[in-house]
């Protein structure tokens, strides 16, 4: 009896690290325009890397170093990840949106400024 329970301990154990190892569930984000809606939520997304970049607050984070500029067509996206975006054509950014804002310090009559930007968990090159 002792060896069955053992046997099953050790199963279960098994199933429940494996069972982890699933990863986040991505929503598509079909209303790019309403990113709001989706903050803090495991989202996906296509578009393309552009070569002009709009005006963004731009931030620095250790874990994830390179920023791209994503068009959806109408928005653009800033994207952090933890490799270089090098897509030649479309690209699929699975992630997380996030508030990203700043507070000008010298103009007081100037609001704090937010957008939201895409923290990249993975993403991948359509050709």
């Amino acid at each position: 009896m002792k060896m069955t329970a053992r046997l099953l301990s050790l199963v279960s154990a098994s199933f429940i690290a494996l069972s982890g190892c699933a990863g986040p569930a991505y929503i598509r984000m079909d209303d790019v325009k309403n990113a709001g809606s989706y903050e803090g939520r495991g989202i996906s997304f296509s578009g393309k890397k552009s070569n002009i970049q709009w005006q963004h607050i731009i931030m620095y984070f250790k874990t994830h170093p390179h920023v791209s500029y994503i068009d959806t067509g109408g928005t653009q996206f800033v994207v952090y990840s933890r490799e270089e975006i090098n897509c030649g054509g479309t690209v699929t950014v699975k992630g997380r949106v996030f508030t990203a804002e700043n507070k000008p310090v010298k103009d007081e009559n100037v609001k704090c400024l937010r957008e939201y930007q895409v923290m990249a968990d993975e993403f991948s090159c359509e050709q």
